[in-house]
């Protein structure tokens, strides 16, 4: 949030909302997209954790996607697994909210600039100052990662 073009964006997602009723205006006040850039790795043994974002007040993820700049192709025995983990902020362990393989008997392949959606539940919640974390291994000699970015929507109790 910041920038003139989000708050362009949020003041006529609030305008339309006016029209089209109280819950609609409720969750244009209280929902945020958020892009976070993810840089691009090599194949093999290219581990990251990546701090997608703190949480400033109690919240619900709606929605998490991984949009990568070029395709990741699926193997059976060389591939990627892209875990969305939540910490509670004091460098605890790490609780899995999904997680995506690119391995041939998990989820395949991840199309370029299309990606994949986590399964987001209602109790993929985060408590104040809780960090959402992308957690990326490898397995074999893994899969390249192009650059990518992760839209989260997020809202606010």
């Amino acid at each position: 949030m910041g920038n003139y073009s989000d708050i362009q964006d949020r003041l006529s997602s609030l305008v339309d909302s006016l029209t089209a009723g109280p819950a609609t205006l409720n969750a244009a006040l209280t929902r945020e997209t958020i892009n976070v850039n993810i840089a691009a790795d090599a194949a093999a043994g290219t581990a990251k954790n990546a701090v997608l974002f703190k949480a400033p007040a109690a919240c619900r993820i709606v929605a998490a996607r991984y949009i990568p700049g070029a395709v990741v192709t699926q193997d059976a025995a060389n591939y990627a697994i892209l875990d969305l983990n939540k910490e509670d902020g004091a460098a605890g362990g790490l609780t899995s909210l999904d997680s995506y393989s690119t391995q041939t008997a998990g989820n395949g392949t991840i199309a370029a600039r299309v990606g994949f959606a986590w399964a987001m539940v209602i109790s993929d919640t985060l408590a104040v100052n809780e960090v959402l974390v992308l957690e990326i291994t490898k397995a074999g000699t893994g899969v390249a990662l192009s650059e990518a970015v992760v839209q989260l929507t997020v809202e606010y109790a």
